[in-house]
Parts: structure tokens; sequence; C-alpha cells
């Protein structure tokens, strides 16, 4: 797989919020086009109500995650766990250049 850059995954940390907010925002507003009005609707509410306390939202159950990963363009995932006996997770979130 030369020429492919290394996809690298860990768990969001207090630090990453600044960053983790600014991704989302920008990721969103940037495909708004004509419904920017109600994208602006939804960010608002997301970053008063999940993003505002991720760990109290996505680190608070064993089997969830808040998953940052960061290949070349620095993209953001958030994964829930499923609960399945293999641990398999779902994308819910995914913003990011």
């Amino acid at each position: 797989m030369s020429g492919q850059a290394d996809l690298n995954i860990r768990t969001f940390i207090p630090t990453d919020l600044a960053q983790v907010r600014e991704l989302f925002v920008s990721g969103l507003m940037e495909f708004a086009g004509d419904v920017e009005r109600e994208v602006r609707r939804y960010v608002d509410q997301s970053l008063n109500d999940d993003l505002a306390d991720i760990p109290g939202h996505y680190l608070s159950h064993p089997r969830s995650n808040f998953g940052l990963s960061n290949p070349a363009a620095l993209r953001l995932a958030l994964w829930e766990s499923l609960a399945s006996s293999r641990g398999n997770g779902r994308r819910r979130r995914s913003c990011g250049g």
C-alpha cells in the first residue's frame, strides 16, 4: 500500500476539544449550501449539547468511544459501539478535511 497515509486512531482527550469543535463546524458549514440556516441550527445545538460534554456523552460507557483520526487530512470521526459480541462500532459523525 505504498503512497497511502497511515491511519492512526486515538481516543479523545480534553485538550482536543477546541479542534474537534472547529472541525465539526467547518466540516458541516462548508457543504451547507442552500440549507445553511438549518445546518447552523444543528451545529449550534450540537455544540451546546453532546459536543459540550464529549466525555459525558461518549466516553462514560466502557463500549463507547470518541475517536480522532489523523491521516494527512486530519479527519474527525465519532464511533458509538454497538451491543454485539464482536464489539463492532458504527460511525455516528464524520467531518473535517
